[in-house]
């Protein structure tokens, strides 16, 4: 797989990915003003956590489907590990998102 063909946000993990790295170089980068840095590194570290559950559990699958044919792809398929790697991002992206919401108001 090349770079041309991961940029390809064409899974929901994929953005939350890309989303996540960029939120990690912007708090990195950049001074902010608006939201505090600290909650913005978390809400990324939190993002970057479920992508890298989710790329980890994509395998390839080939199932029969009747007599029609077989289907053939890449399907995430979880174990017990990327559960947990998932699960934590959740809820780091949960509260540091709860946090930057709540700063903002």
């Amino acid at each position: 797989m090349g770079a041309s063909e991961f940029l390809k946000i064409n899974e929901w993990w994929k953005a939350v990915l890309i989303c996540g790295i960029a939120s990690i170089a912007i708090s990195l980068l950049f001074e902010i003003d608006i939201v505090n840095r600290k909650h913005l590194m978390g809400t990324g570290i939190g993002m970057f956590i479920i992508g890298i559950a989710n790329w980890m559990a994509l395998k390839t699958i080939v199932q029969q489907q009747g007599l029609q044919g077989f289907f053939h792809g890449e399907i995430p398929v979880h174990n017990t590990f990327t559960k947990i790697m998932q699960a934590i991002g959740f809820v780091i992206t949960i509260g540091f998102g709860l946090l930057i919401i709540w700063e903002l108001i």
